[in-house]
This record gives structure tokens, C-alpha cells and sequence, in this order.
């Protein structure tokens, strides 16, 4: 998914395969879904989390039935000091 937001460059937000989150290829946090157990009823069918590391100490967990409105929700989430502004490389 690209990000755009004036006076910032472009960047790349990525739901790896292998469960990690990254932002510009550098990690910011971990992606699961999961399912619940047969038998069980009244619970949505699948579930994803994600818990990000928007600032150095804290960390924030997202969840939502949907993958991609779980990667909306943590773009939009995501704070201008992680993007990087037009005037620098």
C-alpha cells in the first residue's frame, strides 16, 4: 500500500507474507490472523491483528475482519515523523 500525504515523500507500507509489517523496508510490527475454533458459534469468521510500533516505546494493536481494512486502518495511523519530508533523501 502507498502512503501519500503533502509535504512528504511516498511510502511503502507491506503486509509480508512472513507476518511482519514494514514501512520503507524497515519493521514496525507483527501481522496474525486468526480463526476461531470449530463448535464455536456467534464469533466473526477470521479475525486480523496487528500490533505496530508507531513511536519508539510504545506499541498499539489493531484488529479488524478484513486485511486490507486492517492495512487502511494502520496507514492512517501511522505519524508524520515516520514518513520522510520532500526535502530530504
Amino acid at each position: 500500500m502507498i502512503i501519500t500525504r503533502p509535504n512528504f515523500k511516498q511510502a511503502y507500507l507491506v503486509f509480508a507474507a512472513n507476518g511482519t509489517i514494514r514501512l520503507n523496508k524497515k519493521t514496525i510490527g507483527i501481522w496474525k490472523r486468526t480463526s476461531p475454533k470449530w463448535g464455536i458459534r456467534n464469533l466473526p469468521k477470521m479475525v486480523f491483528t496487528a500490533n505496530v510500533h508507531y513511536n519508539m516505546n510504545s506499541m498499539v494493536q489493531l484488529s479488524n475482519e478484513s486485511k486490507l481494512q486492517l492495512m487502511m486502518a494502520v496507514g492512517r495511523n501511522i505519524p508524520n515523523t515516520m514518513l520522510t519530508p520532500i526535502g530530504q533523501s
